[in-house]
């Protein structure tokens, strides 16, 4: 097999041998050969070309991805955190350039969305919270600049895609598991009115984000009347007393 790295040239030339680099790269991976798919993988990423029409611009937005896609997978499995954290990294920067003059721009938002999570899912198991935390909110900034709300729905409170990957963590989890009800809270409470303008009320995805949004305040002892589709407390004189709600937790909540 061929290796090294190529040099610049034409789209007409390469772009038939991206391709194949990817598929040889899948098929090494899916028989269980690490290295023969990682040097695949890396010959994909190693190509720059010069000049592309629309028809190679699509196929180097599939391809190249693949490839990215595909030695994060490696990486992850073999415990290669910091190579996977480097190569996540440089292809976020890389999708950030070419997003202003992308051909395809909701793709390149949501792959940037899907490197992201995937950056902070592997950060989060390094217990580097802060890093982790950057991720996940870049994926909700990058979506937010696009044009379907539903996917920073998914990145705050999960749901269902982003792109062609479900998403096994998403920010809510994330507050939660560390103890952070109040971020928590606000994630899913977003996620919900985002879904609720889009899809209606009675969405099967509200439901669930609904019961999960009323078991986290449970469990942080969140008074009944600030609980999902309880009544707002009434209004008081400052010299009043919440009677079960506490000022700070109208606050925090609200």
């Amino acid at each position: 097999m061929m290796a090294g790295r190529l040099g610049p040239t034409t789209a007409l030339a390469v772009v038939p041998l991206i391709q194949a680099l990817a598929d040889l790269g899948a098929f090494h991976a899916s028989n269980k050969r690490p290295a023969e798919a990682e040097q695949a993988y890396r010959l994909v990423l190693d190509i720059r070309v010069r000049t592309v029409s629309a028809d190679h611009a699509f196929v180097l937005a599939t391809y190249q991805p693949m490839a990215v896609n595909g030695l994060l997978d490696l990486y992850e499995s073999q415990r290669r955190l910091a190579d996977f954290a480097t190569l996540a990294k440089r292809a976020i920067d890389d999708d950030e350039k070419r997003l202003p003059t992308d051909t395809f721009p909701e793709g390149t938002r949501a792959r940037i969305a899907n490197l992201s999570r995937r950056l902070a899912t592997v950060y989060a198991a390094q217990s580097n919270d802060a890093e982790a935390e950057a991720s996940f909110k870049r994926a909700v900034a990058t979506l937010e600049a696009g044009a379907d709300p539903l996917q920073v729905a998914d990145v705050l409170a999960g749901g269902t895609l982003v792109g062609n990957e479900r998403i096994p963590e998403d920010l809510a989890s994330f507050y939660e598991k560390r103890g952070r009800i109040a971020d928590a809270n606000t994630a899913l409470t977003r996620a919900i009115a985002i879904r609720e303008k889009i899809q209606g009320a009675a969405n099967d995805d509200l439901k669930a984000l609904r019961q999960r949004l009323a078991q986290l305040r449970r469990g942080a002892g969140v008074p009944r009347c600030l609980r999902p589709g309880s009544s707002p407390p009434a209004r008081r004189r400052p010299s009043q007393p919440m009677r079960g709600c506490r000022e700070n937790a109208l606050i925090s909540w609200r």
